[in-house]
């Protein structure tokens, strides 16, 4: 058995107090350079489930997203009903421009299609090149030229060119050109003749369509010098808007157009 002074000494070490006074003392100064760590709570499934199950769903704008002409397609209108929201009966569908329709029923013919090689200091740029013609077939006629890659978007550029461009001819009888034509452009020369009805079409490949899109029947045409397709198209179309009908002559000559036509048409 201890003594009672070796027991009090045993009790006194065991206790809490004498075991914090031998730890080190901390000063502020020790502590001056020590940067605090924050510990990471670990999250039991329990918690996990509460938090799950507090939290509100985030809510998205979906106009952040989607542009607003999507949108705009995307809704759908509601009626209001005993039994509930239910889909309202969908709006008729705007009718097909008649534009549209006008395009369907063009007479489009293609000319000329060329491969061109560009040489650059990166290497060789290949692109095709396109000239169409586009007509309604009554007295309505254009052509276009498109560059591209590839080349049936060539031909879509030269087709939506020649749309745009499409000009009125002058037709005598609707068939055939108001009197004899002659029409240079650069190195190519086009002549034109009115034929009688019957006659049809006895010329160049590339006139021939051009007159079949603009609804012109009979005509004699003979194409000299450079048989190019792009100075033979661009010649023909010159030749074509140079015509004078019976009130430019009369005006130009100072007559009535009633005797204008009877002097240059029989009329």
């Amino acid at each position: 058995m201890f003594a009672r002074p070796a027991l009090a000494a045993l009790q006194s070490a065991a206790s809490p107090a004498a075991a914090t006074s031998r730890l080190p003392t901390v000063t502020a100064a020790a502590t001056r350079g020590i940067r605090a760590i924050p510990i990471k709570r670990q999250l039991t499934p329990t918690s996990m489930w509460s938090r799950r199950v507090d939290s509100k769903p985030e809510t998205i704008d979906p106009s952040v997203l989607v542009p607003p002409r999507v949108l705009e397609r995307m809704a759908i209108p509601f009626s209001k009903t005993a039994d509930g929201p239910l889909p309202a009966t969908p709006l008729p569908r705007a009718p097909a421009s008649a534009d549209a329709a006008k395009q369907r029923r063009l007479k489009k013919t293609v000319l000329s299609m060329r491969r061109t090689v560009k040489v650059t200091k990166g290497g060789k740029v290949v692109s095709m090149s396109a000239m169409v013609v586009v007509g309604d077939g009554n007295g309505t006629v254009g052509y276009g030229e498109g560059k591209d890659a590839d080349a049936a978007r060539a031909v879509k550029k030269a087709e939506a060119l020649a749309i745009k461009n499409m000009i009125a001819i002058d037709r005598y009888d609707e068939r055939t050109v108001l009197h004899d034509l002659a029409h240079d452009f650069k190195a190519t020369r086009v002549e034109m003749r009115a034929a009688p009805p019957g006659f049809g079409l006895r010329t160049n490949p590339n006139v021939h369509e051009i007159c079949r899109c603009a609804g012109i029947q009979d005509l004699s045409a003979k194409v000299m010098g450079s048989r190019n397709p792009i100075n033979v198209v661009k010649a023909t179309f010159q030749a074509l808007q140079s015509q004078k009908t019976a009130d430019d002559l009369a005006r130009g000559r100072g007559m009535r157009v009633h005797d204008v036509r009877k002097l240059v048409y029989g009329q």
